[in-house]
């Protein structure tokens, strides 16, 4: 299995992410996968159920992404991963929905109760195979999210010479987590893109331009 950190760094050569400014113009760009698929598909004309649904999950996707961009933008990586979390449960909520579409009704249908349990969303997701390394990245953002010894320490380091440093206001562990938030929200975006596509695709919508 690969080591985690010939794991981001295979992610970051994905996505040419090479710097601080590299990863985040790619990421600011990568919004446009999402944009793509509400232009494809919404369009004048009847609206559907399946127009909705697909509607929906662009918005929370473009909300999610814009918010732990500006996140990761501000050097806050409790704010960031905590929102990368959340959007890689949609990622997992777009693929399910693609994958079991009958079974996904209760993502909507379901208004009262829990919908579809999110363990059965992220299961799916890392035995369809479809999405690398999905439990590793999960868990790794649930870390972050929760309160661990990985979150509360965050803000320290240990530089040359065993000098210990910390500081109340957030800042990302190291250079390398930085660049590792940006091609992450690269890399869920396009996810979130081609199961949208697919599901869209099903339901004879429309053709989405496919990108990358």
């Amino acid at each position: 299995m690969e080591s985690r950190a010939h794991e981001e760094t295979s992610l970051l050569e994905k996505y040419g992410v090479t710097d601080e400014e590299s990863g985040r113009e790619r990421a600011t760009k990568a919004r446009d996968y999402l944009l793509q698929v509400a232009r494809s598909v919404i369009r004048e004309g009847d609206i559907t159920v399946d127009h909705l649904i697909v509607a929906g999950m662009v918005a929370r996707a473009q909300a999610f992404h814009e918010a732990a961009l500006e996140a990761v933008n501000s050097n806050n990586p409790h704010a960031a991963f905590t929102l990368l979390r959340a959007y890689i449960e949609q990622c997992a909520a777009a693929l399910y929905l693609t994958d079991h579409p009958a079974r996904a009704e209760r993502l909507w249908n379901d208004l009262e109760g829990r919908g579809v349990p999110i363990g059965k969303i992220t299961s799916h997701a890392d035995r369809s195979g479809r999405f690398k390394n999905f439990r590793q990245v999960y868990d790794q953002l649930s870390k972050y999210a929760h309160p661990s010894s990985i979150s509360h320490f965050a803000n320290m380091r240990v530089g040359e010479g065993n000098e210990f440093t910390f500081q109340t206001a957030p800042r990302f562990k190291s250079d390398e987590e930085k660049l590792t938030a940006y091609a992450w929200l690269i890399e869920f975006a396009y996810v979130t893109h081609v199961c949208l596509f697919e599901f869209a695709e099903s339901k004879g919508m429309g053709k989405i331009v496919r990108s990358g």
